[in-house]
């Protein structure tokens, strides 16, 4: 992760405390139990979104 952002002057990381593995499921029967959820993806920078 901190070659991810080593360009960068502050960055923020949420830590991943604990894991908990799930049995294994087809593509096809997740996307049916998730319907059209998505993860959210990626990063904002944000000294670009002030508000």
């Amino acid at each position: 992760m901190l070659a991810y952002v080593r360009d960068l002057d502050r960055a923020f990381a949420i830590p991943i405390l604990d894991v908990t593995e799930y049995r294994g499921l087809r593509a096809s029967d997740l996307q049916a139990e998730l319907g059209g959820f998505h993860p959210p993806q990626g990063y904002v920078r944000l000294w670009q979104h002030p508000q």
